[in-house]
């Protein structure tokens, strides 16, 4: 039975019935629904999630209208990552990762403000433990990020801005980040 209270939320996970714990939002549990029929999940071009279709009741003093989503497009896929890592589906984190990428990537101009900011919700959910990113799937994508933007938009000021506000603290994101800078160097050429 889903409920949009959360109440009642259980997931069946290939040969178990699983609870989903309260926290995740109520478009969130719609769309792992979905995402159970039909193998996806939906987040709309204006990065908005589409109306409760599955719940099969309300609290007395709700509706359907109670529950939008009003975080961003990034925030809705890591919860759906956190999701999936919750009822043990490698399918749906591929896809999560998939639709991530697409968001983080196909955008490829931010600031360094913005992204910064980006890569702060991502590891705002790790260091919260709700998010394990075990296998650094998601953090690549934030590297990727970065990267590109290095080469292609931000001047040195800009990398400043973004190190500082990352950088100092997050040892584990600059060790990625290294990585794959050197492992791209032929692909990367220099900084602008």
């Amino acid at each position: 039975m889903i409920t949009a209270s959360g109440v009642m939320w259980h997931a069946l996970v290939p040969t178990k019935f699983k609870s989903l714990d309260l926290c995740f939002h109520p478009q969130v549990v719609d769309q792992f629904v979905y995402y159970c029929y039909l193998a996806d999940y939906q987040f709309d071009q204006d990065n908005e999630a589409p109306e409760i279709h599955f719940a099969t009741s309300f609290p007395p003093d709700k509706d359907i209208n109670s529950f939008s989503y009003r975080k961003s497009a990034v925030d809705f896929h890591l919860e759906m990552y956190e999701l999936a890592e919750h009822v043990e589906s490698e399918f749906l984190k591929e896809t999560v990762h998939q639709k991530l990428s697409v968001v983080i990537l196909a955008r490829q101009k931010y600031t360094a403000l913005e992204l910064g900011m980006l890569v702060e919700i991502f590891f705002a959910a790790v260091d919260a433990a709700r998010l394990q990113d075990d296998d650094r799937r998601i953090e690549n994508i934030f590297v990727t990020a970065v990267l590109i933007n290095e080469r292609v938009r931000w001047n040195r000021d800009d990398s400043k801005v973004f190190w500082n506000m990352i950088g100092g603290y997050r040892r584990e994101f600059v060790e990625a980040y290294r990585e794959a800078e050197k492992a791209n160097r032929d692909l990367l050429g220099s900084r602008r």
